[in-house]
């Protein structure tokens, strides 16, 4: 009676056992299907670990596309560089030109309320830049630092090159489309253009190398000459696209880039960088950016 009692006993474990088998199996295939399906709108779209740029995600990453103020994140990394070379700190100074007082006399554009009477810090500039992604900021930034807003833009080049960055437009530091250019030494119907994946890699240097850059990308407002300004980025916690884990980093829009936005996020210890260009609206830029977010983790193998 024994023998018969344990046969059926190993029976059932080993019926057990297959079932299990069985069920981890499709699990494990629904869970695949699931990480590696994800419909981005937008035309151009990349995913990365900033660790070691692990791209998680692609879609026309490679070709250059308008960009608009997502340029400003160039500069951003050259300020960020020449403070921490001492070439320049937080508390220089520097006046707005008459050029940057016509951009900011724009109702249409991005500004702070500046004046030319007065000097504004480079911290100042910098949250103006970063937060309300402010053109007169960039250019009182850029003219400051090296005469002309050209010859900051040669600078910048010369950090694109020691990257291996080649195919690209740029013409301003502020991603502001031809109308608005004073002088360039480029065409004026040129536009600043990248790539997804190029955009990637700067903002993952930036990070990498400048991560107090968040301190400011992170609020959610800041006051500019007495002025409130709300973080442009909404996908901030507590902000209307909000998501667990933002903190960064910069929009940019304009009628011929359309919605664009570079997102940082950090979950257990894992930062991930989105970008997504010429998206056709301020909804489907954080839509898919969402997206690119939640899909990332889940390849990652971590909850969100």
């Amino acid at each position: 009676m024994k023998k018969p009692q344990a046969l059926r006993t190993v029976t059932i474990i080993m019926a057990s056992l297959l079932i299990v088998t069985i069920s981890s199996f499709f699990f494990y295939r629904e869970s695949k299907m699931e990480i590696e399906t994800v419909s981005i709108d937008s035309p151009a779209a990349i995913a990365v670990d900033t660790k070691n740029m692990d791209i998680l995600y692609q879609k026309n990453a490679e070709s250059p596309r308008s960009i608009a103020s997502l340029t400003k994140l160039l500069l951003v990394y050259v300020v960020m560089d020449q403070i921490k070379l001492e070439k320049l700190s937080w508390e220089d100074s520097y006046s707005l030109s008459n050029y940057g007082a016509e951009i900011g006399s724009i109702p249409s554009l991005s500004n702070v309320p500046m004046n030319s009477f007065q000097k504004y810090s480079v911290r100042e500039l910098m949250n103006g830049v970063l937060i309300a992604s402010a053109n007169n900021c960039a250019i009182t930034l850029a003219e400051g630092i090296a005469g002309s807003e050209d010859a900051f833009i040669k600078i910048i080049e010369e950090y694109l090159a020691t990257w291996g960055i080649s195919s690209y437009s740029l013409v301003n530091v502020t991603g502001l489309d031809p109308e608005f250019i004073e002088k360039t030494t480029v065409e004026s119907e040129e536009y600043n253009k990248f790539s997804a994946y190029d955009m990637a890699m700067i903002s993952t240097k930036l990070i990498n190398d400048f991560p107090e850059v968040l301190e400011i990308t992170k609020q959610k407002g800041f006051t500019f000459s007495n002025v409130y300004f709300d973080n442009y980025n909404k996908l901030l916690p507590a902000m209307k696209y909000g998501y667990k884990g933002v903190d960064g980093l910069k929009t940019g829009t304009t009628d011929t880039a359309g919605a664009c936005l570079i997102s940082t996020c950090n979950k257990d210890d894992k930062r991930i960088i989105t970008v997504v260009l010429g998206a056709g609206s301020d909804k489907e830029r954080y839509r898919d950016t969402i997206k690119l977010l939640d899909y990332s983790y889940k390849k990652k193998g971590i909850k969100i």
